[in-house]
C-alpha cells in the first residue's frame, strides 16, 4: 500500500515539476479508484466524508491495510486451530469435546 501511495505522490510532484499541478480533491479520488476490492468497505466510508487530503488518505489506507493483515492473519489462525480440532475427532460443537472426555474411562489422567 504504502508503495502505491508513493508512486501516486511521485506522479503528483512530477505534474506540479512540468507545470500541472494536481490538487488534493482530483489526486484523492484518482488514489481511491485504484484500490482493489478488498478496500470496497474503505472506498464507501470514505465517500461519507466530506473532504480528505492526501496527507489524510495515506494514514487511513496504510491503517487499514494493517487492519486487514491482523484480520487476515486472526482468520488463518481459526481455520487452522479448526482443522487440528477436527483431525482429533472434535469438528462440530463443544458436545463432542465431552463425549471425547467421557469415553476416556479415567486413562487420561483426569480421574474420571
Amino acid at each position: 500500500m504504502a508503495d502505491y501511495l508513493i508512486e501516486a505522490k511521485d506522479v503528483s510532484n512530477f505534474l506540479a515539476i512540468v507545470g500541472s499541478p494536481i490538487s488534493d480533491y482530483n489526486l484523492v479520488p484518482y488514489v481511491m479508484d485504484g484500490l482493489g476490492l478488498e478496500y470496497a468497505t474503505f472506498v464507501t466510508s470514505w465517500h461519507l466524508r466530506v473532504s480528505t487530503t492526501f496527507d489524510d488518505l495515506y494514514d487511513l489506507l496504510i491503517h487499514e491495510e494493517l487492519f486487514q493483515k491482523k484480520h487476515l492473519s486472526v482468520s488463518t489462525l481459526a481455520v487452522a486451530m479448526a482443522a487440528t480440532l477436527s483431525s482429533f475427532g472434535f469438528a462440530g460443537s463443544s458436545n463432542n469435546l465431552f463425549n471425547a472426555h467421557s469415553q476416556c474411562r479415567g486413562n487420561c489422567g483426569c480421574g474420571g
